[in-house]
């Protein structure tokens, strides 16, 4: 089981996740439900919320149960948040739909990424991960763009079939995640499953408190990407 095939199918992985009219679309199929600008701005509240609490824990559970694992938690948090939002027609529904999308970022992100750099480090290719990264950023951009154009169809289409063509999406990811190989780190490790989470959060902190000026740059990110975000949103909603 060479890196070579893992990265095609990470790469296949990352194609697939970002396929989604209905997560492209959200808010114009939200306002089209007759939701309001300030509905759609808290469910958005809610999901970085729901995103912030759970970063660390869901980064742990990758780190400690496996990034395989994590990954195949993120298809099924994602296709619980489609059934959600097709068939939950109040705004509860709408909420509870967010905040299962924001676990499945959480489980799914930066996942995928690590499972590579453990795979190419056992093969001894460590030195080709930024090419990795180069690649799965240009499969991002690409395909992101080419549905944020097609946002229009999703409004043809209406919710219910964007967001079960969503499921169909995440269930294909489920399927292609059961065929990745597990890195050799979490399935050797003989250490208990408590301690090895009381040691990613000593390793978490520990790295933060050496690393300032990142903690700072993180920050910093953070909050122009929140007003990137919220800019986005508000703007496709009036538009």
């Amino acid at each position: 089981f060479s890196s070579r095939k893992q990265l095609k199918k990470l790469y296949l992985y990352n194609f697939l996740g970002n396929l989604s009219l209905a997560g492209v679309a959200w808010v114009l199929l939200l306002t089209a439900r007759g939701f309001s600008p300030v509905e759609i701005g808290f469910a958005e509240t809610v999901f970085h919320i729901v995103s912030i609490t759970a970063e660390i824990p869901s980064g742990i559970y990758a780190d400690v149960i496996g990034r395989k694992k994590s990954l195949m938690t993120a298809c099924v948090m994602s296709i619980i948040s489609s059934l959600a939002m097709a068939f939950w027609t109040s705004y509860t529904g709408v909420l509870v739909s967010i905040s299962f999308s924001a676990l499945s970022y959480n489980f799914g992100t930066g996942t995928d990424s690590a499972l590579a750099y453990d795979s190419l480090l056992e093969d001894g290719r460590q030195d080709d991960y930024d090419g990795y990264i180069s690649k799965q950023t240009v499969i991002y951009r690409v395909t992101t763009g080419v549905v944020t154009l097609g946002a229009g169809l999703a409004l043809i289409l209406g919710n219910t079939l964007c967001q079960l063509i969503s499921v169909v999406i995440s269930c294909a990811m489920l399927i292609l995640c059961t065929t990745l190989r597990e890195n050799k780190i979490v399935e050797s490790s003989s250490a208990h499953i408590y301690e090895r989470i009381r040691e990613c959060y000593r390793e978490s902190w520990r790295f933060m408190k050496g690393n300032r000026v990142l903690g700072g740059l993180i920050f910093r990110n953070a909050i122009v990407g929140a007003f990137d975000v919220l800019l986005l949103f508000f703007l496709q909603a009036r538009l």
